[in-house]
């Protein structure tokens, strides 16, 4: 099992979507920082990446063909998991990334990291489809809503911002009234796009109305 193996420091993990294969990121002492692949039902690991810097945060796109990775330096790959071997390198982030996020049907990802931007890419030809200006603070959380048609993205602004991905434009602020930085973000899962959570710093789940732009 998973369970029984003990890494140095696992920095984050992901599931693909049928949940038969587990994504592992790990810091190790050696420098070797894997990103191990388990196959869950087999018990064993599938395929092991090796990266420079520490991977820090992972996601498997809708249909579970890619695995997206970003690491402690700012650089983002998109791996394909019919053999293992990057599909994309994407360097425009200067400093760590943060968070990775797929849209719903699979063309897009989004990026975001230390660095205050947001980036989104082509999953087709791993181009950068445009930078999403409007952070003054670490990007920390991405979430597209259900239909793919919402961005958001929060950190230490303890703001959200929702950028509208017809027009690739800044659509909605919303605040959560208080000074605590935003970890996670969420848009409700039975597909009603407009109602969007927030976790922060202090505890606190913060859930708006997105299309009304007021807390829920």
């Amino acid at each position: 099992a998973v369970s029984e193996h003990k890494y140095d420091r696992v920095n984050d993990v992901a599931f693909s979507p049928d949940g038969k294969l587990l994504a592992i990121a790990i810091e190790s002492d050696l420098g070797e920082n894997p990103v191990r692949i388990w196959d869950v039902m087999a018990g064993k690991v599938f395929k092991t990446a090796y990266n420079l810097l520490p991977v820090t945060t992972l996601a498997f796109s809708p249909d579970g063909r890619m695995l997206a990775t970003g690491d402690a330096g700012g650089k983002v790959v998109i791996w394909n998991m019919a053999n293992g071997a990057p599909r994309h390198q994407l360097a425009e982030h200067t400093d760590e990334v943060n968070s990775l996020a797929f849209s719903p049907d699979g063309r897009f990802l989004a990026t975001a990291g230390e660095d205050s931007r947001v980036v989104l890419w082509s999953t087709d030809n791993g181009q950068k489809v445009q930078a999403l200006e409007g952070h003054q603070g670490p990007v920390r959380a991405l979430a597209f809503s259900r239909d793919g048609e919402w961005l958001a993205s929060g950190g230490e602004e303890a703001k959200v911002l929702v950028w509208d991905m017809g027009t690739r434009r800044l659509s909605k602020t919303l605040t959560t009234g208080t000074a605590a930085a935003l970890n996670t973000l969420v848009f409700d899962a039975l597909k009603r796009k407009q109602i969007l959570l927030a976790g922060d710093e202090d505890g606190r789940v913060s859930r708006w109305d997105v299309a009304a732009g007021v807390p829920r």
